[in-house]
């Protein structure tokens, strides 16, 4: 008997876990921080159509990272660091 397929987590799924532990390790000033530059990135995927809540972690590349990367030039540089 096979053992069933695990489902990968989503990019979401995993964003969601992170901010969980963000929460219990650091301020609460610094987790909305943190919480803030991931809601950026999310709405980045999105607008790439890679949609956060049903893309697989897994089916995030290195190339997607470069062009947010590439989009956060728009930003502060302070406001830039933080996100990255």
């Amino acid at each position: 008997m096979d053992a069933p397929e695990k489902k990968s987590p989503t990019i979401s799924d995993v964003i969601s876990e992170y901010l969980r532990m963000v929460e219990r390790a650091r301020s609460k000033p610094t987790m909305l921080a943190y919480k803030n530059g991931l809601l950026v990135f999310s709405d980045f995927l999105n607008k790439k159509s890679l949609k956060p809540d049903v893309t697989p972690i897994e089916n995030l590349t290195e190339e997607m990272f470069k062009k947010f990367f590439e989009h956060l030039t728009s930003y502060a540089p302070t406001t830039e660091q933080l996100y990255l």
